[in-house]
This record gives structure tokens, C-alpha cells and sequence, in this order.
């Protein structure tokens, strides 16, 4: 069973106990929590508080956040924090090569997103991260090569 607020509620409850030191491991859990809640936005205060408790943010910790705001259908902002990760040589990772699956998700979501934006501008966007890839030296696969297509 699938108990997100469980988490978020036992995580308040770890906050108000100081024997309790936080590490990324339990605040990335709770991101994923908020993510699942759709709460992105809380997502993000995590990852504030990540940085003030001197912790570095992993892979999987952005990769959080990145697919939070392409589930919420936030793309622009999907893509804004793949090149701010990348720019900061953090490599997303969601289970994927380094890369392969931060940018599959952006190139699905363009493709089935239903943001009022243009067919054509989301195919140039679409194309445009596909090309990134191959820049990157990934490979596109059958499945991004049909979400091209789309």
C-alpha cells in the first residue's frame, strides 16, 4: 500500500523530536511523498532545507523534484530545472543511464502534454531536447523515437 501521508505526517512528527538527525536519505523520501500528493511545491521547500542543513542533494533527490513538475504538467519548469542540473553537473537518475531518463520524461511530456501550447512548438521542443541527447552521446531509443512521432 502506498501510505504518502503516512510519511509526511511521521516525518512532523521526527521534526519535533531533536534526537532525530535528518540525512538525504529520509528527506528525499519525504519529497517522493510530496510528489506522489501532488505537492510539488512542497517538494521544493525539502530541497531548501536540504541546502541549509548542509546536505547535498543526489541524483535521485532532483530527479524527484524534475518528475514532480513534468507530472503536475509543469514543463517549462521541467525543463528550466534539467538545465540548471545539468549546468551544476548533477547527473538526474531515475533508474536509467545518468541523463536518459530526465530527458525521456521531458520529451513524453511535451508529447502528450495538454498545456495550451502549440502542436508545432512542442514538437520543435520535443526535437530540440532529441537532439541534446545525441549531443550527450545518448541513445534514442524505440520508445523516444515514437514519442518523437507523436
Amino acid at each position: 500500500m502506498k501510505h504518502y501521508s503516512t510519511v509526511v505526517s511521521l516525518f512532523r512528527q521526527m521534526m519535533a523530536c531533536n534526537d532525530i538527525q535528518h540525512d538525504i536519505f529520509t528527506l528525499t523520501t519525504l519529497m517522493n511523498s510530496l510528489r506522489n500528493l501532488k505537492k510539488v511545491d512542497l517538494g521544493f521547500s525539502v530541497s531548501a532545507m536540504i541546502v541549509k542543513l548542509g546536505l547535498h542533494p543526489n541524483p535521485y533527490t532532483m530527479s524527484t523534484l524534475l518528475l514532480g513538475l513534468c507530472n503536475e504538467g509543469q514543463w517549462k519548469e521541467a525543463t528550466s530545472l534539467l538545465n540548471r542540473m545539468m549546468s551544476e553537473g548533477v547527473n538526474p537518475n531515475v533508474g536509467l543511464a545518468p541523463d536518459l531518463a530526465a530527458y525521456k520524461m521531458l520529451i513524453n511530456g511535451y508529447a502528450r502534454g495538454k498545456e495550451k501550447m502549440r502542436l508545432r512548438l512542442r514538437l520543435r521542443l520535443r526535437l530540440r531536447l532529441a537532439e541534446e541527447m545525441l549531443q550527450k552521446g545518448l541513445t534514442l531509443d524505440a520508445a523516444t523515437q515514437n514519442m518523437l512521432r507523436d
